[in-house]
């Protein structure tokens, strides 16, 4: 039995020697001269070595990483292709030489190392003694394909979401035509929080800020800010703003991840971004309604969008001013107008009442002579035919004539006075005509007048608003259109106070 175990060690050792003749001489042993494990380890290590040649390129994706005293530790992982296989795993070593010379070409390059990068790793396999694992020794890492690698990712996440139609619904989401209620999603210790408060505090606009503080890198960052983003659209704001001051490009990968950007387009109110320095442009920002190259640059355009507001509102009251002079102008103008023609209009009413009373009473009178001169004439012809004794009969006739001719006077002294009373009460009818047009034109005017005050100037400063005006009496816009030295007038409600102005040193150091 032992002289057939030998032939067939013979016969295997035949067999390796025919195919791997290098391995010989590593692991072609008789039975009676077994090696012990430490042997064997290095036996195995020096195969490895042979057999590689040198250092060798090896490409996976981070699943875990591991800084610590200078140096780096990082495990690769591949899934499996089929169901036949299983997950594969290396282990890769960045000492502290190798690792000091990588780390300086990820800062030049703005990048970082974090855990689901797939990267492309050169150097020695190695068997780790005691364990049996592979471990690659790691002596540059290609940060060329390690951008092309982020870029492509990008541009893939980005075509996913254009064809979703989510990198232009949030700039079709209405912005408020005076944004004053912002939420604002930021780290309170970095730099683009605290430039981006002292922008708004500083414009004097009464902004009322909403924040939700979160972490804007590391691995719980893209999760932070998404949920932060999507509370703020639940929470009345006007706007939300989304920053992050500058860094390394890798500082941003929180702002280039799918969830981020998600949020940020599904988010119900208008997103603005200011992340990181000008140049730098990120998924969230390609999904903002609108982004900005610094916190600074996104905080001085919500002031100007407010300021530009606010000079629509006083060129509108300038011309509802105007406008309302003209109309007062117009309407005093109209007013008098119709004040003559009514008072022209009376006048010849009652001149022309006047004419037909005096022209009727003097028919009356010519009349009432006619008739008496007629009657006493018919009496005077009967008189000179009648006896004397006919004298009483002719006195009788001519009492009754005088009664007729007191009657007709009376008549005519009557229809005298009821063409007057006529005239009174046209005249009385056409002053009431003119004193309701005279008080609707009066009402007209006091409507003018009243809009005239809600829009005076005086009425602003009266609220708590102060005007601030150069030496020659121009408006002051701006902090930038002072130098120090300048006189300036300030205008309250209790009236004017001036003063000088005066620049501190570091305000010195921005002027031209």
């Amino acid at each position: 039995m032992f002289r057939h175990m030998s032939s067939t060690i013979r016969r295997s050792a035949a067999v390796r020697v025919a195919r791997y003749p290098s391995a010989v001489t590593l692991f072609d042993t008789w039975a009676g001269e077994a090696m012990g494990i430490r042997d064997l380890y290095r036996r195995v290590s020096v195969a490895i070595a042979r057999g590689l040649r040198g250092e060798v390129w090896v490409r996976g994706e981070i699943s875990a990483l591991r800084e610590k005293n200078r140096w780096c530790f990082v495990t690769l992982a591949e899934p499996a292709r089929d169901g036949h296989e299983a997950d594969a795993s290396l282990d890769v070593v960045i000492w502290r030489a190798a690792w000091s010379r990588i780390g300086a070409q990820l800062a030049d390059r703005g990048l970082a190392l974090r855990e689901g990068m797939t990267v492309s790793l050169r150097g020695q396999v190695v068997l780790r003694p005691g364990t049996g694992r592979i471990q690659l020794d790691c002596s540059m890492l290609d940060t060329d394909a390690l951008l092309g690698e982020m870029a492509a990712r990008r541009m893939a996440l980005r075509r996913t979401l254009a064809a979703e139609g989510l990198l232009d619904a949030n700039r079709r989401r209405p912005l408020a035509l005076v944004p004053l209620r912002v939420g604002l999603v930021a780290s309170r210790d970095s730099q683009g929080y605290h430039d981006l408060r002292n922008v708004l505090d500083a414009s004097g606009y009464a902004f009322v800020l909403v924040e939700r503080p979160v972490t804007v890198q590391g691995p719980g960052a893209p999760g932070e800010v998404a949920a932060a983003v999507t509370s703020l659209g639940a929470d009345a704001v006007d706007l939300v703003v989304v920053v992050r001051g500058g860094g390394a490009r890798a500082d941003l990968d929180a702002f280039d991840s799918e969830l981020v950007a998600r949020a940020v387009a599904q988010v119900a109110v208008p997103v603005w971004t200011g992340l990181g320095h000008t140049g730098d442009r990120c998924l969230a920002d390609d999904a903002a309604a609108a982004s900005h190259a610094t916190p600074t640059a996104c905080a001085q355009a919500l002031v100007a969008r407010i300021a530009e507001f606010e000079r629509g509102v006083g060129e509108r009251a300038r011309r509802i001013e105007a406008l309302a002079r003209r109309c007062g102008a117009a309407a005093s103008e109209q007013l008098e107008g119709r004040r003559r023609i009514v008072v022209r209009s009376a006048a010849a009413q009652l001149d022309r009442h006047g004419d037909g009373i005096t022209r009727r009473t003097g028919e009356l009178q010519a009349c009432a002579r006619r008739r008496i001169s007629a009657e006493a004439a018919a009496i005077t012809g009967h008189a000179q035919h009648l006896p004397r004794t006919a004298g009483a009969t002719v006195d009788e006739r001519l009492g009754r004539l005088h009664l007729q001719a007191s009657t007709t006077s009376r008549l005519a002294r009557r229809d005298l006075e009821r063409g007057e009373d006529g005239l009174r009460a046209t005249a009385g009818s056409i002053g009431v005509a003119t004193r309701r047009a005279v008080d609707g034109g009066e009402r007209e005017l006091a409507a003018t007048q009243r809009v005239l005050v809600a829009f005076d100037p005086a009425r602003q400063l009266e609220r708590g608003w102060s005007l601030t005006l150069d030496e020659g009496g121009g408006l002051v816009r701006r902090s930038s259109e002072l130098r120090s030295g300048q006189r300036i007038i300030s205008r309250f409600v209790d009236g004017d106070r001036t003063s000088v102005v005066e620049v501190d040193d570091a305000e010195r150091g921005t002027q031209p």
